[in-house]
């Protein structure tokens, strides 16, 4: 009859069969319990048999629900395990009489967990097929360690080995492909270097003698997360130092060893390190780790407990410690299990009623019941915080930082709506319940009063963190009240002030980067309580005035010492000493003019001086005196009689006079504003202009020419066979095929280059097949009256381009630029297609076909100081074959000067480069002198033009020419391409109210009119 049960306890003979308590049995110690016996219980899932003699069929027999067995034979023999034993999940055997014998691997298929007690085996390997093979789970006294190669992955390998132990059977360590494995012996010692051939192994348990290791440990290319190393004896180290190298991922447990007089470096290891029972002698260093569960018992440490070990679960118990214990650890001795792991030392503070002023811990609400903790001393378990009043607990937290940082999360939990939340802590005692903010909001006092030298503040969102963060309060932007209480909903504070408070009072309450402001009546025992609409937080810049509950402006400045805060604008009322938004800037008036009773005649008054800024025309303390400049001059001629003076000379003029160089230009006989007229003494040449009135006087450099009566020409036109001189104009007529500007050169067949223009540079070019002529622009530079540059400008770019034609057809090529903000240079080059005569400024001269003539004008230039003039810098080079051929010259310079003209000359390789400079211009539509300096330097030549001030346009007019030497020959024995540079630089200073320029290069050729000009133009359409 089958019997259902499920539990079956037999200890010392007596059977118990007692699920339900139905059932109870008794068998005679002197008897077997066999199969029959239990055989009936079909049900049967649990069998637990102690010293008793079992049966062999019994031992190996398959009950069908079976899950758990435990067979112990005690004093009798147990037969011989020669077969599979019974499937199960849990199978431990325990027999005395089965020393020495094989226990075969395949015995173990059919069981997951299986121990082997009180006999020790040799272990055979025999497993051919794994394919049903069970056992996870092995544990047995063994006398070798079997070949575990092709069985599958195991959860724990254990063995004891023996004193009959096979040492050469250690080679199949490596073999073993478990989770955990562990290795025992009393009777045997090991090479710790063992431990690096097993590539499986992730928990390893050791507790045997080591031998003295050769040579560091090194785990780093193991699988290994947890090693135990228990009673290693004295060797295993190597000089003091724990002999396995520091691995990140390695957990060490080491206990009851000697020999150490080192500890290891610990935030090198993984994250568990235990070491008790061990005489290390050594000093507990500085922690630079973090996030470690470390145990130090029993181990003769010495030395202190450093802060640097807050970062860890750390255990320190019966060691020789002391000094002082960190706060982090003392604010929580009220818990006795951290009390209790600085036990047994020499501690001065071990006193578990410390208390703790430093804890400040800070909540952020980070999900829907989700919180981030920091702060200071926080503590290492937060299952001793609780949620709201209702003391809701941790379900589950992680560890970010120990000691300094957490996740913690409260389940049930519903914070929607709700501005703050309470945290409650068991510990540090005594227990506290401290109040934190959803979100960041400023502080918000609802009630002030001034009690003595105290203000009592109530409200919400102060500081919640017990000083964690940065709170202040001040009163009136200058008095500092030292906060001496502080919660979430209070704040007491203490001040000094020298003088009474009057109303409006202004408190500033900070929390790290919120603030809030309310003004108070500060008069004693009034408590400040009307609060306003939404505290003022619907209007940008206003604050609540808590004494009427009315919202005030802020003045979004401190108005200092010097104003006040007018409440009701928001904006600074300054004293009349002071202007500015913050009354910072002082205020001092300007002088009256003098002859119209405005501040400053009218111009500008900076008043944080008290100094007038007038513009150029006037000067003085007032602005009332002109300034003076002369823009152009109408000179005599050398005999003498009237000049006049065009410029601005301003209304008054008083005790005025014009010098001609040192002689007087006198009497006057007219004078305006604009204009100034006298009687020049008889003279010749050039001379400066000093003007003087109203006790200024004004000098203008080289601006005086007498005009010649009678012309000279260049050379006299070299002699009368080859050009004839115009005395009217100082220009020469070439005859008998001659030319150039003094008619020394004889033309040949030979035609010159072809002209182009580059708009990158507003400059021209000239080219045959050896030679390249440039002239481009440079810098504009406005020059002061001691000749110092105050303003430079770069004018070798920026340039754009337009082209038309004239009447007679001639091709006119137009750039501009403009500098400052609306001073406009342009550059018109043009063409001359037929011989023409040109007037230019009173003058009249000569162009011929062929002859490119640039003009340049320069309009609306503001100048810093009426005194300052410009100059134009151009520059011309020349571009030719290197080697020598049979035009090879030397490059030669020359200058000549005449009554009309300056002119300049360079040649190199029988090509003539000829410039002629005008010494007019037209300065606000007036013609006056021109004086131009030419100086030679090395193969460049400087040409300087010196122009009067100007107001509105100044226009400048040179022409240029590229001639051929008489004997320059076309065709040479040898042709060479290799080019050099001759730098020619024509530099045009501006002195006066207006400059024209016009550089035209005449090129003499056999046909001009049949070349035009060529513009050549990369990124210009034409």
């Amino acid at each position: 009859m089958a019997v259902n049960l499920n539990f079956v306890l037999v200890v010392l003979g007596q059977l118990v069969v007692d699920p339900m308590g139905q059932f109870m049995g008794t068998f005679a110690n002197n008897k077997s319990v066999l199969l029959e016996d239990l055989e009936c219980l079909e049900s049967l899932t649990n069998i637990y048999l102690y010293s008793m003699n079992i049966s062999k069929e019994l031992l190996f027999y398959n009950f069908p629900n079976i899950e758990y067995i435990s067979y112990s034979y005690g004093k009798y023999d147990c037969p011989m395990i020669d077969q599979p034993l019974p499937t199960t999940n849990t199978f431990t055997f325990s027999c005395k009489s089965l020393n020495n014998t094989i226990f075969k691997m395949s015995y173990l298929q059919n069981a997951n967990y299986v121990s082997l007690a009180e006999s020790y085996f040799y272990i055979e390997n025999d497993i051919t097929s794994f394919s049903n093979y069970r056992n996870k789970h092995f544990f047995s006294n063994a006398i070798n360690i079997p070949d575990f190669s092709g069985i599958p992955r195991m959860e724990q390998v254990a063995f004891l080995l023996v004193e009959d132990f096979i040492s050469s059977s250690l080679q199949y360590y490596s073999t073993i492909n478990s989770n955990f494995i562990s290795l025992a012996s009393n009777h045997i010692t090991l090479d710790p270097l063992i431990l690096e051939t097993n590539q499986y192994c992730s928990e390893f348990n050791l507790k045997i003698v080591l031998n003295k290791p050769t040579r560091f440990v090194d785990l780093s290319q193991t699988n290994y997360s947890y090693i135990t190393i228990n009673r290693p004896g004295n060797d295993f180290h190597i000089d003091g130092q724990f002999p396995i190298l520091e691995n990140s991922k390695l957990s060490i447990e080491y206990g009851w060893g000697s020999g150490l007089s080192v500890l290891p470096n610990f935030s090198q290891f993984g994250p568990i390190i235990y070491m008790y029972g061990s005489n290390f002698s050594a000093v507990l260093p500085e922690y630079t780790g973090k996030n470690q569960s470390i145990r130090i018992l029993q181990c003769n440490i010495t030395g202190t407990v450093s802060k640097s070990w807050c970062k860890t679960d750390i255990n320190l118990a019966a060691n020789k410690l002391t000094g002082e214990i960190p706060s982090c650890f003392t604010c929580y001795f009220s818990d006795p299990t951290v009390y209790a792991k600085f036990s047994l030392n020499n501690f001065s503070n071990y006193n578990q009623s410390l208390g703790c002023p430093t804890f400040a811990p800070q909540f952020k609400l980070i999900g829907s019941n989700s919180f981030r903790v920091t702060g200071t001393d926080i503590g290492f378990n937060p299952n001793y915080w609780s949620l709201n009043s209702n003391n809701i607990p941790v379900t589950n937290f992680t560890t970010i930082l120990i000691g300094n940082e957490y996740i913690v999360n409260f389940n049930d939990t519903d914070l929607s709506g709700q501005d703050y939340f309470s945290i409650s802590f068991e510990h540090p005692q005594p227990s506290q319940t401290i109040t934190f903010p959803i979100a960041e909001k400023s502080p918000l006092p609802t009630g002030i009063e001034i009690s003595s030298n105290q203000l009592l503040i109530k409200g919400s969102f102060f500081s919640s963190y017990i000083g964690y963060s940065n709170q202040s309060v001040e009163i009136n932007y200058s008095t500092n009240c030292l906060i001496n209480h502080t919660n979430f909903f209070n704040l007491t504070c203490e001040f000094d002030i020298s003088s009474a408070l009057s109303y409006p009072t202004i408190i500033t309450i900070k929390n790290d980067n919120s603030t809030r402001k309310v003004i108070i009546n500060p008069q004693q025992g009034e408590l400040n309580q009307v609060t306003c609409p939404n505290n003022c937080d619907d209007f940008e810049n206003k604050f609540c005035d808590l004494s009427n509950g009315i919202c005030s402006i802020e003045c979004n400045v401190n108005c200092g010492s010097f104003g006040s805060c007018n409440y009701s604008t928001g904006v600074c009322d300054c004293d009349s000493n002071h202007q500015g938004s913050d009354c910072s800037i002082p205020f001092k008036q300007c002088p009256v003019g003098s002859k119209n009773s405005l501040i400053c005649s009218g111009f500008y008054c900076n008043n944080q001086t008290g100094i007038c800024d007038c513009n150029s025309k006037f000067t003085g303390d007032d602005c009332s005196k002109p300034n003076p400049y002369i823009s152009s001059i109408i000179p005599s001629n050398t005999n003498g009689g009237e000049a006049s003076f065009f410029g601005w000379f301003g209304d008054s003029r008083s005790n005025l006079s014009i010098l001609i160089g040192i002689q007087k230009c006198h009497p006057i006989t007219y004078n305006t504003s604009n204009e100034i007229k006298c009687i020049a003494p008889p003279g010749n040449g050039v001379y400066d202009i000093t003007l003087k009135q109203d006790d200024i006087e004004y000098i203008l450099r080289d601006s005086y020419r007498y005009d010649e009566i009678i012309k000279s020409c260049p050379n006299n036109c070299t002699n009368s066979n080859q050009g004839i001189c115009n005395t009217s104009n100082g220009e020469c007529k070439c005859i008998n095929s001659y030319y150039s500007f003094d008619c020394s050169l004889k033309r040949n067949n030979d035609s010159g280059g072809n002209p182009s223009i580059d708009p990158s540079t507003g400059g021209t070019n000239i080219t045959d097949n050896q030679v390249n002529f440039q002239i481009y622009f440079k810098n504009l530079f406005e020059i002061d009256f001691s000749g110092n540059i105050v303003n430079q400008y770069s004018l070798q770019s920026n340039w754009t381009f337009n082209k038309t034609k004239d009447s007679q057809s001639n091709n006119i090529y137009k750039l501009s630029q403009t500098i400052q903000q609306s001073c406009e240079i342009v550059s018109s080059i043009e063409e001359i297609s037929t011989p023409k005569q040109y007037s230019f400024a009173g003058s009249t001269f000569t162009l011929d076909a062929g002859s490119i003539k640039l003009t340049i004008s320069i309009s609306n230039y503001y100048y810093k100081s009426n005194l300052n003039t410009l100059q134009l810098q151009l520059i011309s080079s020349v571009d030719n074959n290197q080697e020598t051929d049979c035009n090879s010259k030397e490059v030669s310079t020359n200058e000549i000067n005449t009554s009309s003209f300056k002119y300049i000359k360079i040649s190199k390789d029988n090509r003539v480069l000829q410039g002629r400079f005008i010494n007019k211009i037209l300065s606000d539509g007036r013609p006056t002198f021109l004086s131009t300096d030419i100086k030679s330097e090395g193969n460049s030549i400087i040409a300087t033009l010196n122009l009067p001030h100007f107001v509105n346009q100044s226009i400048i007019d040179p022409d240029f020419s590229v001639l051929l030497e008489t004997d320059f020959k076309s065709k040479c024995d040898t042709k060479n391409d290799r080019k050099w540079l001759i730098p020619v630089a024509v530099v045009v200073p501006i002195v006066g109210l207006s400059c024209i320029g016009v550089i035209a290069y005449f090129i003499y050729r056999k046909q001009f009119v049949e070349k035009p000009l060529n513009i050549k133009l990369s990124s210009f359409g034409k």
